[in-house]
């Protein structure tokens, strides 16, 4: 259906990757009309672990140009290795690629072609593997060309097809690709496909009724987790699998152990602050709390821009040790004050990044990487959190789905599915925990001390996610620490 080529920049000779539509299909003017659509979406696609397409040509032939990616395929990979032997192996390979998905999705984009020679393992700057996702659309493109569906269409992908696009439905949505990412992960745990037969039609049968060898027959020591999310992604009802990527993630990475329970929480300003505000309360006086810290947020605290920093203590329980958590994202303002001490350097500027935009000095500090976070918090006697700390904060010591409750998100709660960048900190005070930290879900999202699937953990929803599965506390995702982008911030804790 389209083939790939590596070309160099004529004007600056860079390397490139061109994938060219078939000549068959290009004469088909609806096909070339839908292929060059979903080459401009998967253009506006941005995340790390999805290959970019960065120009789109109509002459003297229909193709996308995309960045070049040097490495062999996930397919590649399995031929030489066989299988993941550990868990950590297992995630570092596949949640970028769970992600990546998952973040087409966010756009509509359902990619309906995943399968292992779909994903490139490039390295990166530590030499690690850096899975990215390639090929969106082209399936969705072929499925509705004329005569596409014959036999010869579907080799090559037919071993990782939901059920639904056995059938021929037209109507198969983001679930067939969860159906796919299951094939996936089956086959990088046990070295095996999830279905085979002598025929297409066998291995067509056994899709459509769901036959598959129980992972743990085939590799008995993988993880129970892993184990039972492979179960679930490939079973025959759309239904009845996981209903998104951000679902497939959080239970991928669930534990058995119960989660802790907050005992206590004290909340205090920060030494800088010099202001003298303390309580110590139980869970069942918390939102108390919360409308004292909102009602410290809506006064003009401090002297100049930037205003004393607020921390939250809070007595953890279960494995989280006891910790401070500042209230709010770190602004402009404070960070600008690290730059000019000489302590931090500068951000990424244009586009939505924040820093050296007028009038956003309270905004949260964004288009910063991991390292600049790192030493921010340092320079003020601090540390990045860890993903224990700010789920437990987040989730209420793991009694609330979002950090305001259980109910659904709204334009009252945090910033998001909106597309005018991000909002000064604090401003969602109904969206805060109950021990009154505000913006864990929504503004930017923001990065985590721990390496996490070969890169750096981060945390929360951004300002123009527009499903609520990103604003959950237990939503987590990985990042290149040496990206900069307008979507990522941070907090600090003690």
């Amino acid at each position: 259906m389209a083939t790939v080529y590596e070309v160099k920049h004529a004007g600056l000779g860079s390397t490139h990757a061109l994938k060219v539509l078939a000549s068959e299909l290009s004469s088909n003017a609806e096909v070339l009309k839908r292929f060059l659509a979903e080459g401009r979406i998967q253009a506006q696609l941005k995340h790390p672990n999805v290959v970019a397409v960065t120009e789109i040509v109509t002459s003297p032939v229909a193709g996308l140009v995309m960045e070049y990616v040097e490495g062999g395929t996930l397919a590649d990979w399995l031929s030489v290795n066989g299988r993941a032997k550990t868990k950590e192996e297992v995630l570092e390979l596949f949640l970028p690629v769970l992600e990546a998905v998952g973040e087409a999705h966010r756009h509509g984009v359902v990619h309906r072609d995943l399968k292992p020679e779909n994903v490139i393992l490039g390295r990166n700057a530590r030499g690690r593997p850096w899975p990215r996702v390639t090929d969106f659309g082209i399936a969705r493109v072929a499925a509705e060309g004329s005569r596409l569906t014959r036999t010869g269409a579907r080799m090559g992908t037919l071993h990782y097809m939901s059920p639904e696009q056995v059938q021929g439905a037209e109507a198969a949505d983001a679930r067939s690709d969860i159906f796919s990412l299951g094939a996936i992960l089956y086959e990088l745990v046990t070295g095996q496909r999830a279905f085979e037969g002598k025929s297409d039609l066998q291995v067509l049968k056994a899709i459509d009724e769901g036959r598959v060898r129980p992972v743990r027959e085939l590799t008995p020591e993988v993880d129970a987790a892993v184990a039972r999310c492979i179960e679930r992604a490939l079973r025959v009802a759309p239904e009845a699998r996981f209903q998104s990527c951000a679902e497939f993630e959080s239970s991928l990475m669930s534990r058995a152990e119960p989660p802790p329970q907050i005992t206590s929480l004290k909340a205090t300003p920060s030494a800088r602050g010099g202001r003298k505000l303390a309580w110590v309360l139980t869970a069942s006086v918390s939102l108390l709390l919360a409308g004292a810290i909102g009602w410290v947020f809506g006064q003009p605290v401090g002297s100049g821009a930037e205003r004393p920093v607020l921390m939250v203590s809070i007595a953890g329980g279960g494995s989280v040790g006891s910790f401070k958590l500042d209230a709010t994202e770190v602004t402009v303002a404070a960070y600008g004050a690290c730059v000019k001490a000489g302590k931090c350097t500068e951000p990424k500027t244009g586009g939505n990044c924040n820093w050296r935009q007028g009038g956003k000095e309270q905004h949260p500090i964004n288009c910063v990487d991991w390292m600049q976070a790192d030493a921010y918090c340092k320079a003020q006697g601090k540390r990045l959190p860890d993903q224990a700390e700010w789920q437990f904060a987040a989730s209420n010591g793991g009694r609330t789905q979002f950090p305001w409750g259980d109910s659904s998100p709204d334009a009252t709660r945090a910033k998001w599915n909106s597309s005018d960048g991000t909002a000064p900190v604090g401003s969602f005070p109904a969206g805060a925990t109950q021990s009154g930290i505000q913006d864990l879900s929504g503004n930017v999202s923001e990065w985590m001390a721990n390496d996490y699937g070969g890169g750096k953990e981060v945390r929360g929803g951004v300002w123009d996610d527009v499903r609520e599965e990103y604003l959950r506390a237990s939503f987590r995702f990985r990042l290149d620490p040496s990206r900069r982008l307008d979507y990522y911030g941070f907090r600090c804790a003690q």
